[in-house]
């Protein structure tokens, strides 16, 4: 893992460590992908400094990542498939069901 200014960091990096802000509250968890919006609320907040991933010796956390991302696809392309049924409870239900899954399977 490497410390990198927030100015240095670049899309897609994988947070290595949790981080927190001065009042020691949660930001951003370990294993979360950067993106410019996350780069900018990370300067509004005053971070200055994140612990990112190495794919060579963080391999777990970056193999982590990368089934987080087939879940994040799974979940896109099981909105686009339930989007056809409109006003359907019983459709909404068994879909939030399954979100629910696929989230749990993420954090586990």
């Amino acid at each position: 893992m490497s410390k990198v200014t927030v100015e240095a960091l670049a899309d897609e990096m994988i947070v290595a460590k949790d981080v927190y802000d001065s009042r020691d509250r949660l930001l951003l968890k370990k294993g979360a992908v950067l993106s410019r919006a996350i780069r900018e609320r990370l300067q509004i907040w005053g971070i200055k400094e994140v612990y990112v991933a190495d794919p060579e010796s963080d391999a777990d956390l970056c193999n982590a990542r990368i089934e987080a991302r087939r879940v994040t696809e799974t979940i896109e392309e099981l909105e686009r498939k339930f989007s056809i049924f409109t006003d359907n409870k019983l459709m909404d239900n068994l879909k939030e069901v399954i979100k629910e899954y696929l989230h749990e399977k993420l954090a586990g």
